[in-house]
């Protein structure tokens, strides 16, 4: 059996102007708790050794300039010590504490780690000095098309970096857990709250029993001043796990071009002109006005009116990430005619409480990309068709 702790062990700051790593601490309770553990206990953390450390950072060095080198610029991506200073005075305490810890970090994957943040600068670098500028004659539509197409690999660079950063290493931690057996394993929040929740899988597939969960998270106030908090035999915060749920159902699109991959959609369709993968949903009727829309950014309850020529529905998140749109969001549509729309077409707006903005959907299975430039070949061409809709308190 292990003892699961997730902790706060870095954070970002962000302002109008730039945004600054913090370097935080172990609580005084929480390592207060760990003195009473017997000499010899065994913990393992996430993290690698000073030495592995120092490597990853030579490598990061090593891309740094054969970037630089090849494309004749300066990108000077840094790991920030900040983020090493929680475990230093996590081990330090450790250490005189007589407790055995145990580094549960696979250098080579950091190696991988740091190809794929040069690969993202070398994308980001491409689209913006080669690729995303408006040539003169250029149509609206075809400049559209360059930007649906860009966006999507930008996108795209920065989920590679995810699936390593977080899918590869969850799966790495919790080999090396199995494989080591530390009574207690310390790791960051974005792990723990996700492991825990599913601990009886983990159980079954990685032989490990979380018998219990504590937590060292970090508060933040309106300044940026954190304060730890330990709290001992303490439940998951489920924001924290629908950050993992959604990097899966955007790893599952890129895969397979479906959120679900066991379920036919009733629509399809996008609420976002210019991200296409961000703004892609799928919509399930569970009756003739009620059922579920399944986005990147969570899962969310519909009702509403659906028929042939309109569509009026209410939706709201019950389980997504912590920066949706909180409350309920309107969404009204019509379907369009023409020979350039099918009879399944559907075009309209949707407003919430922090704003809104135009959608599509439709009963076809289509692509991203395709929904995002048929969306905006329709405000392009026909911008007063979106006027008519209009949303009352």
């Amino acid at each position: 059996m292990v003892e699961l702790v997730g902790v706060t062990h870095g954070a970002w700051i962000n302002n109008f102007i730039i945004s600054t790593n913090v370097p935080l601490q172990p609580s005084f309770a929480f390592l207060s708790y760990l003195e009473k553990f017997p000499r010899g206990t065994r913990v393992g953390i996430e993290s690698l050794s000073k030495d592995d450390f120092r490597l990853v950072r030579e490598d990061q060095s090593k891309k740094n300039y054969e970037i630089n080198f090849k494309y004749e610029r300066n990108y000077t991506k840094k790991y920030n010590r900040e983020n090493e200073y929680y475990w230093d005075v996590l081990t330090s305490h450790l250490k005189k504490s007589g407790l055995d810890f145990i580094y549960l970090e696979n250098i080579d994957t950091w190696f991988e780690i740091n190809s794929a943040i040069v690969n993202d600068s070398m994308i980001r670098s491409k689209v913006f000095n080669e690729i995303l500028f408006k040539e003169d004659g250029e149509s609206e539509i075809n400049y559209t098309k360059k930007l649906l197409t860009c966006n999507e690999m930008i996108h795209k660079a920065e989920i590679d970096y995810k699936k390593l950063h977080q899918q590869k290493r969850d799966n790495e931690l919790l080999e090396e857990i199995a494989r080591k057996e530390p009574n207690i394993a310390i790791v960051g929040l974005g792990h723990s709250d996700f492991w825990y929740n599913i601990r009886e899988k983990i159980n079954q597939t990685h032989k490990i029993n979380f018998e219990k969960y504590s937590t060292d998270r970090g508060v933040f106030d309106k300044r940026g001043n954190c304060e730890m908090i330990f709290t001992e035999n303490t439940e998951p915060i489920q924001e924290t796990i629908a950050e993992t749920d959604s990097l899966e159902r955007l790893l599952l699109l890129y895969e397979t071009g479906r959120l679900f991959s066991d379920k036919k959609p009733d629509y399809v369709g996008t609420f976002n002109s210019t991200h296409p993968s961000e703004g892609y949903f799928e919509l399930f009727l569970d009756s003739k006005d009620k059922g579920i829309i399944v986005d990147y950014l969570g899962i969310a309850k519909v009702e509403g009116i659906f028929t042939d020529e309109k569509i009026e529905f209410t939706k709201m998140y019950t389980n997504a990430i912590g920066n949706v749109m909180k409350g309920e969001i309107k969404y009204i549509a019509k379907k369009r005619n023409g020979m350039l729309f099918n009879m399944n077409d559907f075009f309209g707006r949707y407003n919430g409480n922090s704003g809104g903005s135009i959608f599509y959907m439709t009963k076809n299975l289509s692509k991203p990309f395709d929904l995002s430039l048929i969306l905006n070949i329709e405000f392009i061409e026909n911008p007063n068709f979106f006027e008519q809709f209009s949303f009352k308190d």
